[in-house]
């Protein structure tokens, strides 16, 4: 089954992938409020492009990971990712941007997968694993906590209260 384009840069809808590697931060766009077409066409309105569409500009901030970085790091970083997807993903079959737009957006898939998603993301079996490993650790040191909070330890007596990203429960409502 062939994936959607070769290169984020190729995807008809928005993306920044190309302004960082162009190292630009205005863009400049358009808004097609179908909800508004659709609303027109409801109501028996003819309705042409420039009746839902409007002129949409804006200016693209670095992503917080890159905050520390300048404009060119930033687009150097971006080109040597853009290349890496290429060659990465040179030998499958991509649909590209004409057939993309030409697939109705009402269609859906005919069998949708129905299982529950991953607890874990990842390609790499020892990263999902360790991943899984870590979040256990996270549980066990929360209930221990919770265990040290119901016999009342108070957090000044126990330098390990509750694991850091997390807090204490509620405690229970009294009448």
């Amino acid at each position: 089954m062939p994936f959607g384009v070769r290169c984020p840069t190729e995807w008809p809808g928005m993306h920044c992938a190309w302004h960082y590697a162009q190292g630009q931060r205005d863009v400049d766009g358009h808004w097609d409020d179908l909800t508004k077409a659709y609303r027109m066409r409801q109501a028996g309105s003819r309705v042409r492009r420039a009746d839902y569409r409007s002129n949409e500009s804006f200016e693209l901030d670095p992503l917080p990971c890159w905050q520390h970085l300048d404009r060119n790091e930033i687009r150097r970083w971006v080109l040597e990712r853009l290349e890496q997807i290429r060659d990465d993903y040179s030998d499958l079959e991509f649909l590209g941007e004409r057939k993309i737009l030409a697939q109705p957006i009402e269609d859906r898939t005919m069998n949708p997968k129905r299982s529950a998603a991953p607890a874990v993301h990842c390609k790499d079996p020892a990263g999902r694993k360790e991943m899984r490993d870590a979040y256990r650790q996270f549980v066990g040191s929360f209930y221990a906590a919770t265990a040290r909070l119901e016999m009342f330890l108070r957090p000044q007596d126990d330098p390990y209260y509750f694991p850091s990203g997390c807090h204490p429960p509620f405690p229970p409502a009294v009448p």
